[in-house]
């Protein structure tokens, strides 16, 4: 999970770079405000197209689990509850990659400016060691680390769960 999760840093960046940064670009986001559909429908058919997408991804490693049940006995509740916690993240990743792509015209510099805010929020953990008191207690909540390495262990803490999904 350690290592999907780590290539979703830089998979998803690109998957989300055109979201609205196309449409700018081209001229079709004008087009798009004119039609009835409002801001939110607009906003949540990207997002969660961009979602199915990901969760497809995520769909093609089921091989992976079938291959290690098949020679083993895999602690199945665990590896469910870390594909979970690896879909929330995505889900976070993606809420990320679609704003940074919301905020210019340019593909590159959304993409540039997602994988800034990523990379900050999976790496926020190194810069522990620098801080101490109610600012290490805040870097250690807004890291990503922390609260992915408890799905990953298997554990479901609603402190997580608040965490992805206020994201």
């Amino acid at each position: 999970f350690k290592v999907m999760e780590f290539l979703f840093i830089f998979i998803i960046p690109l998957l989300t770079m055109k979201v609205f940064a196309e449409e700018k670009f081209t001229g079709t986001m004008e087009f798009l405000m004119t039609t009835p559909t409002t801001n939110t429908s607009i906003v949540l058919g990207k997002y969660l197209g961009s979602l199915i997408f990901f969760t497809l991804i995520v769909g093609l490693t089921l091989s992976y689990y079938f291959v290690i049940e098949f020679f083993g006995q895999p602690d199945r509740l665990a590896i469910l509850v870390g594909y979970a916690g690896l879909w929330l993240e995505g889900a976070l990743f993606i809420a990320i990659g679609i704003l940074a792509s919301s905020f210019t015209k340019n593909q590159i510099i959304a993409a540039m400016s997602s994988y800034v805010a990523l990379f900050l929020l999976y790496f926020s953990i190194s810069f522990i060691k620098y801080f101490s008191g109610t600012a290490e207690t805040l870097i250690r909540y807004v890291g990503t680390w922390s609260h992915s390495e408890n799905f990953f262990n298997g554990l479901i803490t609603t402190a997580d769960l608040v965490y992805y999904l206020s994201g």
